[in-house]
């Protein structure tokens, strides 16, 4: 949908993006065709119910993320997001300059500021259905549910129902609020992704990320890069821990970060 649709989708597509910039892309021109269309323009509905701001990081100033984050694990993966979305940026600012040249996209349409704000949408709005293999889709109105750590209901795609659906733990009365999980998720990931935290004590999943990576100058290090390899894992790694329990994987990767010397 979002390449058929866009200006630039058949460049889109031969460029290979990832799916994410090509829905921003779409989002984009969406919400300039229906504040220039009207409600003749299909997505007009949706599109106009979508927040100017949504808090996430990516709306944050340079001075907040530095000195809000600072000593902090979230000021790692604030400034990874911040930069996939600069990278996405810039692969497509070619892409845009040729379609605004050959007229085949308005030009000011597709801009930095413009592509930000899709892609504060799709972290905050993005939903991943478990049927269909995890695969990421926005889906209008369902995307307005709000987060509880104490539900693990989800929304999902059901195949005889040929719709996405979510089935409440317990029955609901007429007026009640619905909540969805948005997965087990950390305070931290809540408040990058969708610009907020749950109240203190209420979220099980929250940890801190403890950074470790091998030692470049380790005499042994090419062999340990090998056995990490030989389990998915990498020179260095992110371990979320949480009161209720360390990570499995934390231990061993210690014992062989700290080996001196391993045959």
């Amino acid at each position: 949908l979002a390449t058929a649709e866009s200006s630039i989708g058949r460049e889109l597509a031969a460029a290979e993006v990832p799916s994410w910039t090509a829905i921003a892309a779409f989002l984009v021109e969406a919400r300039f065709k229906a504040a220039t269309q009207g409600s003749s323009y299909k997505w007009a509905p949706y599109i106009r119910q979508l927040p100017a701001r949504t808090g996430c990081i990516l709306e944050w100033s340079d001075a907040e993320v530095e000195g809000l984050l600072a000593g902090t694990s979230a000021l790692r993966a604030a400034r990874q997001i911040r930069a996939a979305a600069m990278a996405s940026w810039q692969e497509v600012t070619p892409l845009v300059a040729q379609a605004e040249k050959v007229g085949a996209l308005s030009m000011g349409v597709v801009t930095e500021e413009a592509m930000n704000w899709a892609f504060s949408i799709l972290l905050s709005r993005i939903i991943r259905l478990p049927s269909l293999g995890d695969r990421e889709a926005l889906v209008p109105w369902a995307d307005f549910l709000n987060h509880s750590p104490s539900t693990s209901a989800h929304l999902d795609y059901d195949v005889g129902m040929e719709a996405v659906v979510l089935r409440p733990e317990h029955p609901c009365a007429a007026g009640d609020e619905l909540f969805a999980s948005y997965g087990e998720r950390s305070s931290t990931d809540l408040l990058l992704s969708y610009g907020f935290v749950p109240n203190t004590g209420t979220n099980p999943y929250d940890s801190y990320l403890l950074p470790m990576k091998l030692d470049e100058k380790d005499p042994s290090y090419t062999r340990k890069m090998a056995v990490l390899a030989e389990y998915g894992l990498g020179p260095a790694e992110d371990f979320p821990l949480r009161i209720a329990a360390l990570p499995t994987a934390l231990v061993p990767y210690q014992a062989l970060v700290l080996e001196k010397r391993i045959t």
